[in-house]
């Protein structure tokens, strides 16, 4: 036949010319399944990297938050709590301004011992001497982070001087 074919057996075949160059079905159902497996492994490297990102950022915002209420509690924004046992005062006042998506687990608190050069304080249960060692822990969705912070009776808000603002006097 003229036309490239060639019928044997009832089967026609296509006759290849020099110089014409083809696949055969076989050939690219391998370059297909090749492909794939790249893209199957692409995809899989680029969620897992994602996921890494994911996990990176919610650490960071872990930690800023740490920071933050760490301050909140060494500085005067929350006052001294004399004589506590818990930090339960403190989580909770920790709680009121901690930043949405961030929880406050614990404030467990220390005390120095007997024989330091502070002044005790009579608590019911020994003594306070102004000045706490407090282990804040925060987390958000998963991840948690601690931070030991020092807290004094001299970074106590100072009440307000008597007669201010109370008007009268002269």
């Amino acid at each position: 036949m003229t036309d490239g074919t060639h019928q044997a057996g009832g089967r026609v075949r296509r006759l290849r010319r020099r110089g014409q160059a083809g696949f055969t079905l076989i050939e690219a159902v391998v370059t297909v399944g090749i492909v794939s497996a790249s893209v199957v492994t692409l995809v899989g490297a680029m969620a897992d990297a994602e996921k890494s990102a994911g996990m990176e950022t919610q650490q960071a915002h872990v930690q800023v938050a740490l920071s933050s209420l760490g301050d909140d509690l060494r500085s005067s924004v929350i006052n001294y709590s004399r004589c506590t046992t818990n930090g339960v005062s403190y989580r909770n006042a920790l709680r009121s301004i901690a930043p949405v998506g961030v929880t406050v687990n614990s404030v467990a608190v220390a005390r120095p011992a007997a024989g330091t050069a502070l002044t005790p304080r009579g608590c019911s249960f020994g003594s306070d001497y102004g000045l706490q060692r407090l282990t804040l822990t925060v987390s958000t969705g998963g991840t948690s982070a601690s931070r030991v912070v020092w807290k004094s009776e001299a970074t106590t808000a100072p009440a307000p001087p008597p007669g201010r603002g109370g008007g009268g006097g002269g």
